[in-house]
């Protein structure tokens, strides 16, 4: 199979940025998740178009060019991966598709992330939607999670998603590869990796909380 994938939105210039909360932003989230997807779909053998678009001097200039590498890949699938922002309080996840056409693999992929307990929101219409509308591959927008809801974040997983997509699409379980590490030898030596220094507590305590839900444990020491 041939796949394109895009995550949502620019990192560089003024225009195209997606949503933010809990001190997140949309487009560096929809990264993370997609390149995994990227990756474990390669491993599996599938070819992979990366329709990710950094920068645009508009939001209509990033998503012709997202259409454009669509086009021209003559995939299979497109999937744009997003996150949704709303009140603060509204949660759950939603895949777009045309019509709210039944799409096997789309709603496979949304059974899968209402598995890690996440509220279904279901199967929506996306036709008018740039990206649905306007590429030729069986297309969705997955909206993994509300990104300003403490409770959708608080359980946030970038590996869990980019495997609860994985799976979706190709019905091939997704298998972690374990990190391989040399024996060390034991010292007296501690090395301690630091993310940041901060004068107060609470920016130290938002860092430490924003690392988690990356899925980085961290901790405060002071001098």
């Amino acid at each position: 199979m041939k796949y394109v994938i895009n995550c949502g939105h620019c990192t560089k210039g003024s225009y195209d940025f997606g949503a933010s909360g809990n001190g997140l932003k949309e487009q560096d989230i929809t990264r993370l998740v997609g390149n995994l997807v990227i990756n474990k779909l390669r491993s599996q053998g599938h070819v992979v178009i990366n329709a990710t678009v950094d920068s645009a001097s508009s939001v209509n200039d990033a998503l012709a060019k997202i259409c454009a590498i669509e086009k021209s890949a003559n995939a299979d699938m497109f999937i744009s991966i997003h996150l949704n922002a709303f009140n603060k309080t509204a949660h759950g996840t939603e895949v777009f598709t045309y019509g709210a056409k039944e799409v096997k693999q789309a709603r496979n992929i949304l059974n899968n992330i209402v598995a890690m307990g996440y509220t279904n929101r279901g199967l929506k219409d996306g036709k008018g939607l740039y990206v649905i509308h306007n590429t030729k591959a069986i297309s969705m927008l997955v909206e993994l999670c509300f990104i300003d809801s403490k409770e959708d974040m608080s359980k946030f997983n970038a590996e869990k998603m980019a495997n609860a997509i994985v799976y979706g699409l190709t019905g091939q379980k997704v298998v972690s590869a374990p990190v391989a590490t040399a024996p060390i030898a034991k010292t007296d030596t501690v090395y301690r990796v630091v993310t940041g220094s901060f004068e107060d507590k609470a920016n130290a305590d938002k860092r430490v909380a924003d690392l988690k839900k990356t899925g980085v444990e961290s901790f405060i020491t002071t001098k």
